[in-house]
Order: structure tokens, then C-alpha cells, then sequence
């Protein structure tokens, strides 16, 4: 990507508005032709969209990454333009943070004059506009025991099992499909010995393909959904505890050709109790944090993901270091600045402001230890789901402030049919990318399904015939739930 230093272009875009034809001279001068989109002009996709490409007949560079907007039926969706060096004829047209294109929606994308330029400087005079058909939200994921299940979204129906490798639990699964190429990736909780911990599989297949990952000589070892797709659309990152070494292990897979590309020891020193139990990218997807359990504590380690090292967090100790929390390392979230790292162990969470090493720690007084976070779509709040939690009080939710509000616990009616199971236990987490609506599954067999109204998180109904809040049971069908799927629309192939 070529960096825009020129003091004309200070200029450039105001100048495209006011007067286009004398910014740049004559109307034969070459300028930007859009030659290629994915998705194409009027295509109907099979499900949702997380990236549009635009490809142009040269090579351009990015001039103004504000120069775009989209609809989807007509409401305005916040977007933003990004460029990657390895594609220097392309620019990528992304969701805004806390947006996202939205599913069963004609989307409309117009890039403005003055978003690129190509080698000549020159810049395209008129609006390209792209008009595209979103499908419906694709099943969810969960994972039980040695498979995967798909559940339909609206009825929960469960669908054909997938078997994992060897039959390993899978603690993750990430759903982002390539063009109209529908792919699934399982976390698996082991490597069956070898360090093959990630898998993939096709909605449909009746089993999984392993992938080989680089270890210190023994396995790879996961007990929580540790899995995030990386800021170039293109590749997963995971965390393991690489038994040999006794370490924290990234490992970094090119989703294309299901090869590991990438992989870094972190810096907590060996120890039976180094392993890690959070993960989360910062809002601008270029640092990832980790955190981790080892022999000197509870810390957040970070990695700059654009060179795949670790950043010292910690300047008074020689070396690499990562950052102190004052609870323990569990699950991990990133919004507006700010990391919200939960204790897994106990009922306290820890606040950490990046870019300023200020770090807040609260209790939330209910009694539970934290399973999952998640960060709803429009990032003004986070919610976690509490294990072993007593009477119904099972979630918690905070408002995403610069400091820590004070929780507020959310009761998770268990009723199935004509009365409640008894639940105490969350087992599952995952926020819709497409809508303020969140799942939760208490004690594996009982879906809840909940909505957030900015101000609320309201249980929904799942049975209009029984009276009271009812869940689903899936003892049945899909019993035994320890992990709910989290999901990205469409990325955009490599050749559109």
C-alpha cells in the first residue's frame, strides 16, 4: 500500500467536489475504472456478507478512506475503506465498528470520487455505485461432544452431526465463509497427540479435515474457545497451551489453504499452570490479547499482529513482558479502547485501558464463575455467562463505559414445557453478529434465546403455547451443548 505524503493530496478531495475536471487537468487523463466486484453487480448471496471487494484496471492506492457509504434497504450503514499490500488493484469496503451488513437486505455500496488514486495521481470523477442481495442468517453451531451440530436459527432444529478428528471435543467454532464457499472451523480441545487442534469442514460433510500446527515436539491443548478470524479477512488465530514447552502458543492458518503460516511462543514462563483463557482483537484488528495464567500470575499479553511479535507490557523486567491483571485470566473481550478481561475462578473482572497501562478491577457480587463474554453489535455493552451460578441470576450485563459500571444480574428463565429444568449452569455463549439478539444454553440441553434494546436484556419466548418464559430443549436431539458458534459473513475471494 502506498503511503499518501504529497501535500497536494491535503487537497485532492475537497477539489474533486468543487471542481473536478480542473484538479486533475484534461478529460484524457487515465483515471480509475472499476473492472471487477465481489459480490458482482445484482449477485444473491446464500447468507451474509462481512467485506465487499472492489478490484480496479491498475493499481491504486488509497486516498480517502471516509470516501464510501452503504444501505442495506435503505438504512444507512457505517463503512469504512481499507487496503492490504498484497493487493495493490483492490480496496475492501468494511463494516464499521459495532456495524454489519445486514442479512436478507438489498445492500447498496457507493464508492465516492476521491477513495483512490492510481500511479498517476489521478482519481475517478463520478460515484461507482454496487447494488447486491444479502440471504437469510446461516444455522448455528454448537458443539457437544466428538461432533459439531447445526441448529436451524428460528426453530432449533438439529441438523446432520460433523465428527471432529479423533473424536476431541471442539471448544470453538468460527463460521466465515470465502465467496459462496461455506466453511466452519473447530478449536479442538487437543491435537490427539500430534498438535492437529484446528479443523475444518464444510456444512454437510460428515467429518472434519485436520490441521497440522507447529508444537515444541508434543500436543496442543484448549478448555475454552480461544479462536478469532485476523484483521486481513483471510486467516485464524488461535491460542493453545503447547504441552511440551509448558507455554502459551499462537498459531496463525491461512484459511485458504488450511496451512499454518505463523506461530509464537508467548512470554509467560513455563509452568503447569501456564495456559491461556482469553482472546479478543482490539477495535482496530491489529493487536491481539491474550490472557493467560502462569507461575508469576494472572497476565495480558499482547501481539502485534502485523509483525507476529509480542509487545512488552512490562518495561521494568529485562525482556518481553506482558501485563499484570489483578484477577484471574479469563474470558476476554475488546470495545472503545479497553480490554474487559472476566475471572474465570471468581466473581471479578479487570478493565484494562490499552494504550495507558490503567487497569480497573470490580466485582459484580453474584455468585459465579465467569464461561463466556461477548460484546453485543453495537459495542455500548458487554455480557457474560456465570457457571455454577445460584438461583436464576446466570448473566451479567455491563454497560461499555470507560470505567466499570456497576453490574447488573440477569435472571435465565430454565422453563421447558410445564416447568423450570433446574438449571445452574451456563454453558454457552454467542452473540448474532446481524442483530442485538444473544444465545444461551444452561446446563447443555436448554437454549435461551435473549434481546438487547440498548437499555434491556429481555428473555424471549421460545414456546408461544406454554405459558411463562420457556427455552427449548435439545436432550434429544442435540444434547450435551458446551459451546455456541460465533460467525462472520462472507469474506471476499482471492481471484473475484
Amino acid at each position: 500500500m502506498r503511503t499518501v505524503g504529497r501535500t497536494f493530496v491535503l487537497l485532492l478531495f475537497a477539489a474533486a467536489l468543487a471542481a473536478p475536471l480542473a484538479a486533475c487537468g484534461s478529460q484524457t487523463q487515465k483515471r480509475p475504472e472499476v473492472t471487477a466486484t465481489w459480490p458482482a453487480e445484482g449477485q444473491v448471496l446464500p447468507s451474509g456478507v462481512s467485506v465487499v471487494h472492489v478490484t480496479y484496471d491498475a493499481p491504486v492506492y488509497l486516498l480517502n478512506a471516509g470516501a464510501i457509504a452503504a444501505s442495506g434497504d435503505g438504512i444507512g450503514i457505517p463503512v469504512r475503506l481499507l487496503q492490504r499490500d498484497d493487493d495493490p488493484t483492490g480496496i475492501f469496503v468494511l463494516p464499521g465498528p459495532g456495524s454489519t451488513f445486514p442479512v436478507d437486505a438489498v445492500i447498496r455500496v457507493i464508492v465516492l470520487p476521491g477513495a483512490v488514486a492510481n500511479d498517476e495521481d489521478h482519481y475517478a470523477l463520478e460515484n461507482f455505485e454496487l447494488t447486491f442481495q444479502t440471504g437469510p442468517a446461516a444455522d448455528v453451531w454448537v458443539g457437544r461432544p466428538g461432533v459439531a451440530t447445526p441448529l436451524d436459527r428460528t426453530t432449533f432444529a438439529a441438523g446432520s452431526d460433523v465428527a471432529t478428528p479423533a473424536g476431541q471435543d471442539a471448544v470453538a467454532l468460527l463460521r466465515a465463509d470465502i465467496g459462496t464457499t461455506q466453511r466452519v472451523w473447530a478449536q479442538l480441545e487437543d491435537g490427539n497427540g500430534t498438535g492437529a487442534a484446528l479443523a475444518w469442514f464444510a456444512p454437510g460433510d460428515a467429518s472434519m479435515t485436520a490441521v497440522s500446527l507447529t508444537t515444541s515436539g508434543g500436543d496442543l491443548l484448549a478448555t475454552t474457545s480461544l479462536m478469532v478470524l485476523d484483521p486481513d479477512q483471510r486467516q485464524i488465530v488461535a491460542a493453545f497451551r503447547d504441552a511440551s514447552a509448558g507455554r502459551v502458543r499462537i498459531v496463525r492458518v491461512d484459511m485458504d489453504t488450511a496451512t499454518q503460516v505463523d506461530g509464537l511462543l508467548l512470554s509467560p514462563a513455563a509452568d503447569a499452570s501456564t495456559a491461556p483463557y482469553g482472546l479478543a482483537l482490539d477495535d482496530d484488528r491489529r493487536i491481539l490479547l491474550v490472557a493467560c495464567e502462569g507461575p508469576a500470575g494472572p497476565v495480558l499479553a499482547q501481539v502485534d499482529l502485523a509483525t507476529f511479535t509480542e509487545i512488552d507490557r512490562d518495561p521494568g523486567t529485562v525482556g518481553t513482558g506482558a501485563e499484570p491483571l489483578p484477577v484471574g485470566a479469563g474470558p476476554t473481550t475488546y470495545a472503545r479502547d479497553n480490554a474487559s478481561v472476566a475471572d474465570r475462578g471468581g466473581d471479578g473482572a479487570a478493565l484494562v485501558a490499552v494504550d495507558t497501562y490503567a487497569i480497573q478491577s470490580s466485582v459484580h457480587g453474584v455468585f459465579g464463575t465467569h464461561v463466556a463474554q461477548v460484546i453485543n453489535r453495537d459495542r455500548t455493552m458487554r455480557l457474560a455467562g456465570l457457571a455454577s451460578y445460584v438461583a436464576t441470576e446466570g448473566l451479567i450485563v455491563r454497560a461499555l463505559l470507560t470505567s466499570f459500571s456497576v453490574p447488573t444480574a440477569v435472571a435465565i428463565s430454565d422453563d421447558v414445557g410445564a416447568g423450570p429444568t433446574g438449571a445452574t449452569s451456563v454453558t454457552g455463549l454467542a452473540a448474532n453478529p446481524n442483530e442485538e439478539t444473544f444465545l444461551v444454553c444452561v446446563d447443555t440441553d436448554v437454549i435461551t434465546r435473549f434481546t438487547w434494546d440498548g437499555v434491556m436484556l429481555t428473555q424471549v419466548d421460545l414456546d408461544d403455547v406454554t405459558d411463562g418464559l420457556q427455552g427449548v430443549d435439545l436432550s434429544t436431539d442435540a444434547p450435551g451443548i458446551h459451546v455456541i458458534g460465533s460467525e462472520v459473513g462472507a469474506l471476499a475471494p482471492l481471484a473475484p
